[in-house]
């Protein structure tokens, strides 16, 4: 790299309400990224000191430099001061929705002198759109909510501002071109995701454990509907990670002079999405999970209950998201290695259980 090097905002400190901090994605997609390039001198922006010693222990290195805020305030100064310096920035730290650092971070690319690629996460959740303003809460997807990253890029760059994650995609979208050293972004939406991370501080995700924890709590595994037949796409957390590698790989490339892109793989069409091809309802992921309870002692029996979209406490489980990866295949050559959902069941139960303090009968 560059003496500018690469600034990796995340993993974050901010707790969930299920006192899991955030850094799963992040965490998984560093670890990744600094076991195949050690030589590469990173920033890693986290929210607080407390979140320090984790990263630095996994990390000793000296060529990762960790830096954070002593409050909010300081923080967005810090990712703003950070980003202005940096040849590549990747924002993983509640990135999709936290208004406030994709503020920050554009302030910062965009007053640089020099060449950024911004790279940012941001989630399939935008693509429920159509079904949350028309209340199709459990319904089977539509034809035209299937979301292709390369033919249907200007309907994905234009969705309703009501989308979900609407707001920060067009802070990010906005950023390009707009500094001297003409900043261009890569927005990677990941959809449902799965599989044990390995950063150093969150290691699961949230909306298939949540589900299979409100299902050991509440006794039974809740459908959305009728009819029930909303669905979604899934990917390996490993499989996100190596896309974030390709992008950053390709980047720093650009930076050294020896790549030459275009507009297709940084910039305002630069969107991709990174499903496996392999869907799932979430009526089959709830009965799953509640079988796999079932079997493991944890439940008396599977109960399947339909329920309203105000019985849940994830929405996303009543709406679809149906989002095609093109972009990333054809342009970096990237490709699903990852395991698929189906053997993720029991090791998703028994992460709730314990996370929860359930026993076997």
């Amino acid at each position: 790299m560059t003496n500018r090097g690469t600034v990796f905002l995340g993993p974050s400190s901010i707790t969930h309400k299920l006192t899991y901090p955030q850094g799963y994605i992040g965490g998984d997609a560093f670890y990744v990224l600094y076991d195949t390039h050690p030589e590469y001198e990173y920033t890693l922006v986290v929210r607080n000191q407390d979140r320090v010693k984790p990263v630095r222990d996994k990390y000793p290195d000296d060529k990762v430099r960790i830096v954070y805020g002593t409050d909010e305030k300081s923080y967005e100064d810090v990712l703003e001061e950070e980003s202005s310096k940096a040849d590549i920035v990747l924002h993983t730290a509640e990135s999709a929705d936290h208004i406030p650092s994709a503020e920050a971070i554009s302030k910062g690319v965009t007053k640089a002198d020099h060449p950024i690629y911004y790279i940012h996460l941001s989630g399939t959740g935008i693509l429920q759109w159509y079904d949350q303003a028309h209340s199709r809460f459990g319904q089977p997807p539509l034809p035209s909510e299937t979301y292709y990253d390369i033919a249907s890029i200007e309907r994905l760059v234009s969705l309703p501002d009501s989308a979900l994650h609407r707001n920060v995609d067009k802070l990010v979208l906005a950023s390009n071109h707009a500094s001297p050293g003409a900043c261009l972004t890569a927005i990677v939406a990941p959809p449902t995701i799965f599989g044990v991370g390995r950063g150093p501080v969150k290691t699961h995700s949230q909306q298939l454990p949540n589900l299979a924890r409100f299902i050991l709590q509440h006794g039974f595994a809740p459908v959305v509907g009728p009819p029930g037949e909303t669905r979604w796409d899934n990917t390996h957390v490993s499989d996100v990670s190596q896309l974030f590698l390709l992008l950053v790989e390709t980047a720093e490339g650009v930076v050294k002079g020896e790549k030459k892109v275009g507009p297709d793989v940084f910039g305002r069409r630069a969107y991709y999405f990174c499903d496996n091809g392999k869907p799932h309802s979430w009526k089959e992921a709830a009965t799953k999970l509640a079988q796999e309870a079932t079997r493991l002692g944890l439940l008396k029996q599977v109960v399947v209950r339909m329920v309203g979209i105000d019985g849940v406490p994830d929405p996303s489980w009543g709406m679809n998201s149906s989002g095609r990866a093109r972009r990333a295949k054809e342009y970096l050559g990237w490709e699903p290695k990852g395991p698929p959902l189906e053997g993720e069941w029991e090791g998703i139960v028994k992460e709730a259980a314990e996370a929860l303090g359930v026993k076997a009968a």
